[in-house]
């Protein structure tokens, strides 16, 4: 029986540590081409509460929350609602993680959409979880109302306008 010195010297263990290097390699290659797929979106924008109840002529408010595990500093986008049985009453987004808007959010009861484009000019970005705006409806009506967001962005503070990994939005019922 030959010792591992012995092996060593005739080529049977190089080639074994050689396999196995290369292995973990390849490995390590596809682990790091596959952890953005695995690790997920890097930022979601929601609406919170996720749905409810509500009473004719009576007010309700929702936050609609950013969360992001990067830095970001650009959110924009649109909601839709039924107009025949939501009315915005109020918004505020003097609360907010934007402190610059570029659109500020504007709504038209009539059409049932509120839109709006803002960003932070918080040294490093945004990141964590936070309100960017407060809508308060009212119930104007019986029926039923979807809260649905529209050309949703969040950009990443990269200095180049990148598109941050946005979360698939789900929409709320009211």
């Amino acid at each position: 029986m030959k010792s591992i010195l012995d092996r060593f010297r005739y080529g049977t263990v190089l080639p074994l540590t050689l396999l196995v290097s290369a292995a973990a390699g390849l490995l390590a290659a596809v682990g790091l081409i596959l952890l953005p797929i695995i690790a997920g979106p890097s930022a979601d924008m929601r609406i919170e509460p996720a749905g409810g109840i509500i009473l004719v002529d009576k007010d309700f408010t929702v936050d609609i929350v950013v969360e992001s595990t990067i830095p970001v500093n650009v959110f924009a986008g649109e909601l839709s609602y039924n107009p025949d049985v939501l009315d915005i009453v109020s918004i505020d987004y003097n609360t907010s993680i934007a402190d610059l808007w570029a659109k500020k959010p504007w709504y038209e009861n009539g059409a049932g959409t509120l839109e709006f484009a803002g960003g932070t000019t918080r040294p490093g970005g945004f990141w964590g979880t936070d309100t960017l705006l407060s809508v308060t409806f009212r119930a104007h009506a019986p029926g039923e109302s979807q809260l649905v967001f529209h050309d949703t962005r969040i950009l990443q503070h990269d200095g180049l306008g990148t598109d941050a990994d946005v979360a698939e939005p789900i929409d709320v019922l009211f």
